[in-house]
């Protein structure tokens, strides 16, 4: 089982255009946090996970801030709940934010030498002074800080950084973001993930923290065995064969973040990406002549239509009932009001039940790609606990059979 202590910083975008994102981590911050402390086995108490919160929006005399956070790190979830809950979205004048006084903020945090160390990134706007029009600041952030030296500064700490791409904006509405987005995870052995659908943003912060704990433990547990080898006068192909010999050996269990590539990348964008990586500041790079590839890397049919994307149902059939059973079920709704989360917290779980009139062979239609958790009620008491998630590639009728 994954043991480690954990860091996780949310680094959140709060210009106007990013109120159903900020709803969206509001009301999925607490199954974020507990899923990961469940699956990593962490301690809230003393040790174990700790989150923060840097908010940003512009250096604009108009905006209410540039950066704020919130006390650093915290173990107290319902206390980073509640500073999320106070975020709202306003200003933004021009294209690019105040993303790079946000990095900087973070390397002033009071990071734990003996955690993995994580950055969640949500923006959809580029940093100042990387190229982009209607850059107030075309020189870079005014304070002088540089984000290539800063992302360089996070690699040497040992923080990685998973930046949530807010699309189709990010990519389709900017000439350098996504390229320097994407030299800035490669930086810091992060990764760059495009987000299409709010609703799958807390599955990519948690599959994003549980891989980088599971490689932080292989590397802590492994990383003096190495060192042996390599003083030993083992190649580097020797080393690695010894270690695959080790964990081979033992039951080692890495989650691995994996999601679907939407992106249509030019054929230069590689070198692209790697001159904005390599690059001492963006000044350097950009006097090369500021690397550039095509913009519309979100292809049209992967842009959610006006109103979002229709529900997807599928016909469940349940099984083995008699007149006596009761069914009763209950799920998290996948697109929830976002208005009302902003009001009153996070969507409540959905709760429903099917009585022995209506528990038949007929098929009933339920949500596509929601976790349900149906219980089978014989009398008083219950029993049969299940939970099924539904395909929209699965077969048309889907059985669940109770024992």
């Amino acid at each position: 089982m994954l043991i480690l202590n954990s860091d996780l910083l949310f680094i959140h975008d709060c210009t106007a255009s990013q109120t159903p994102y900020i709803s969206g981590t509001v009301s999925r911050c607490l199954e974020i946090v507990s899923v990961i402390q469940g699956l990593g086995n962490l301690d809230t108490r003393k040790e174990g996970m700790r989150v923060g919160l840097i908010a940003f929006c512009d250096h604009g005399k108009d905006e209410d801030f540039v950066t704020k956070d919130f006390g650093g790190f915290t173990f107290d979830v319902e206390q980073f709940y509640h500073n999320l809950r106070s975020l709202e979205a306003n200003g933004g004048s021009d294209y690019p934010e105040a993303v790079t006084a946000a990095l900087e903020h973070s390397l002033r945090l009071e990071w734990r030498t003996d955690a993995a160390k994580l950055v969640i990134l949500i923006t959809d706007a580029a940093p100042h002074g990387i190229g982009e029009e209607d850059d107030e600041f075309p020189q870079g952030d005014p304070n002088g800080h540089d984000p290539l030296k800063i992302a360089k500064k996070m690699a040497e700490q040992g923080i990685t950084m998973l930046i949530v791409a807010c699309e189709p904006v990010l990519s389709n509405e900017n000439d350098y973001a996504h390229d320097f987005y994407l030299a800035l995870a490669k930086i810091t052995r992060g990764k760059l993930v495009p987000l299409l659908d709010v609703r799958v943003l807390s599955a990519f912060i948690i599959g994003y923290a549980l891989e980088q704990m599971g490689l932080e433990e292989l590397s802590r547990q492994y990383s003096e065995p190495i060192k042996g080898l390599h003083k030993s006068g083992f190649t580097l192909k020797e080393m690695v064969n010894a270690v695959w010999e080790w964990l081979s050996g033992k039951e080692n269990k890495v989650y691995e973040l994996k999601y679907n590539q939407v992106y249509e990348e030019p054929p230069e964008f590689d070198e692209v990406v790697n001159t904005w990586a390599d690059g001492k500041d963006i000044l350097s790079v950009r006097e090369q002549s500021t690397p550039r590839s095509s913009k519309q890397r979100v292809p049209a049919r992967c842009i959610a239509p006006p109103g979002g994307w229709p529900k997807t149902t599928v016909d469940v059939t349940l099984m083995n009932m008699n007149e006596r059973d009761i069914i009763d079920f209950m799920y998290l709704d996948p697109d929830p009001d976002l208005d009302a989360i902003r009001t009153h917290g996070p969507a409540p779980i959905q709760n429903g039940s099917l009585q022995p009139g209506e528990i038949s062979r007929q098929p009933r239609k339920l949500l596509a790609h929601t976790d349900y958790y149906f219980s089978l009620k014989c009398g008083s008491q219950k029993r049969n606990h299940i939970k099924q998630n539904f395909s929209s590639k699965q077969d048309m009728d889907v059985s669940i059979h109770f024992k």
